[in-house]
């Protein structure tokens, strides 16, 4: 087989200039391209990567051309059923309704990996070949990750898939559980044990890195923190700020393996019981953005997806905004509180005053502490703390969002990679960090920026405080496992935003005159 065959089989001409940096020899003990029997395995993992699949797609559009399809209708239901979160159905009170969506979860694929050939279009390898298709993107249309279609695109994606577990498994109530990971960060054991399809072949094993840090209360609101539909669910051009975050995490950091590539990421069937979580959100979303307007054309948007018959149906994106005429729906909402956030720009103006900008920083804080309820004892005693120049763990946490324009040719998709501060002169023990991204899919233009939603707490301010009381000025940094400790300039950072509560920079202004602190 020649290199353009290779690149092809990796995910297509459009995905050539990632698929090129796959084309290396994979690890020691992965499975050859020949395709090997049918089963679940656990699969190997390294950094190099053979290709994604032992097999091809044998279509190039959806619909393929004289191919017949039917407009959707929402099935008969008189009652929606919920989708039940996983952290609930591992605990012990639960373990009956846990054993039957086990089975009926393990029944379902069992079939569609074992049963269905795998041109069989309820087969979870067909299933695979439908999401790399709409992610690469084709001539008519980018790719639905770098557009405002990823949140609907999706949601069709995971309810015709779900229709087709349930077809599979005899149980014609069955829904999707949900890995809420904002919950409980570690993979569900269920999909720990099931493993991955045998028909990957190269490197595509899970490398667990759970963090909680990467679903923390600040970073859900980074994440889902609005001022207009534009925001999370993105232009017709534009990135939604939804592919970021968590989603963006889980896929890259948190399992990574399979599930870092475009290619390959719908072939871990942990790939839908974590974008039912993204759906999950966005449920959310909507729900508190009531009052955005939602673009007219973007309502009329279509997507073609098969049924449990092998039936294609055309959806539209206004037929997808009620979960409940889907025929499912979520028993809660995430727990995540959305103030109408006010925003601190880090400009570089800002960056080059750093004495401003950690005392910005600590009345942020400080104030944000007392809407929280703290006495003036427990704020002069953090205050204390940090003007000798140390953090304090009760200093509460801000959400942030860093962009940054990182040439992608120096990073490789599923490895986490850290931003963080130091000196610039003279490093210091222990860096503060601004956040940890992966290079999840970053092949196209439209995506090339990346957006890094975490938070900045007690770390920071200690951190920078270090820095200014050895008369050394802050800098930025870059670490990962083939880039180290590499300097950034601050022009790479396109965007830096703090958070904070409306009136959080008044009250921390005036309780700091107060208490006669200074910094």
């Amino acid at each position: 087989m020649n290199r353009r065959e290779l690149i092809r089989v990796a995910g297509g001409a459009a995905f050539a200039p990632l698929a090129a940096r796959l084309l290396r020899a994979a690890p020691d003990g992965c499975p050859p391209l020949i395709c090997p029997p049918k089963s679940w395995g656990k699969g190997c993992t390294g950094v190099s990567k053979g290709p994604a699949f032992c097999k091809r797609a044998r279509f190039t559009s959806i619909p393929a051309e004289g191919e017949e399809w039917v407009e959707f209708s929402p099935p008969p239901c008189s009652k929606p059923h919920p989708r039940l979160l996983w952290s609930e159905l591992s605990r012990r009170r639960n373990w009956i309704m846990a054993r039957r969506v086990k089975d009926d979860l393990k029944r379902a694929y069992d079939k569609l990996l074992l049963k269905y050939d795998d041109y069989d279009k309820r087969s979870l390898q067909y299933q695979a070949w439908i999401h790399q298709f709409y992610c690469h993107g084709t001539a008519k249309q980018a790719s639905v990750h770098t557009t405002w279609d990823f949140l609907p695109w999706h949601r069709a994606f995971l309810y015709f898939h779900e229709r087709i577990l349930a077809d599979a498994c005899g149980n014609a109530d069955f829904r999707l559980p949900v890995w809420d990971w904002e919950n409980d960060i570690y993979l569900p054991e269920f999909y720990d044990k099931l493993g991955l399809p045998s028909f990957l072949t190269g490197g595509y094993g899970r490398v667990l890195q759970p963090n909680p840090c990467e679903t923390s209360p600040p970073v859900l609101q980074a994440w889902l923190s609005s001022v207009n539909f534009r925001c999370f669910c993105g232009g017709p051009t534009d990135c939604p700020r939804a592919f970021a975050g968590p989603h963006a995490a889980v896929h890259g950091v948190v399992v990574a393996g399979a599930m870092s590539n475009f290619a390959t990421a719908a072939a871990d069937p942990c790939f839908y019981a974590h974008h039912a979580s993204v759906d999950r959100f966005w449920r959310f979303w909507l729900n508190h953005y009531k009052g955005y307007k939602r673009p007219g054309h973007w309502l009329n948007r279509s997507y073609f997806l098969y049924d449990e018959r092998q039936q294609l149906v055309r959806i539209r994106t206004w037929q997808l905004l009620d979960e409940c005429r889907l025929g499912y729906t979520y028993a809660t909402d995430p727990a995540v509180h959305l103030p109408e956030f006010q925003i601190f720009p880090v400009t570089g103006d800002v960056w080059a005053r750093p004495f401003s900008l950690l005392s910005t920083v600590i009345e942020l804080m400080l104030g944000t502490l007392c809407l929280r309820g703290a006495t003036d004892e427990t704020l002069l005693e953090v205050g204390k703390n940090v003007a000798a120049g140390n953090g304090d763990s009760r200093l509460p946490s801000l959400p942030t969002r860093i962009r940054c324009q990182f040439p992608t040719d120096e990073f490789v998709d599923g490895q986490s990679y850290q931003l963080y501060i130091d000196g610039k002169r003279e490093p210091i023990k222990k860096p503060a960090t601004l956040g940890d991204f992966s290079f999840f899919g970053h092949d196209t233009d439209a995506c090339k920026d990346t957006l890094i939603i975490s938070k900045i707490d007690s770390e920071f301010v200690g951190g920078l405080s270090r820095i200014l009381g050895s008369r050394d000025q802050p800098a930025l940094g870059l670490n990962g496992p083939e880039v180290l400790r590499r300097t950034v300039a601050f022009g790479e950072i396109s965007g830096f935003e703090i958070l904070y509560a409306p009136t959080a920079l008044d009250i921390g202004k005036r309780k700091i005159q107060q208490l006669g602190l200074s910094f």
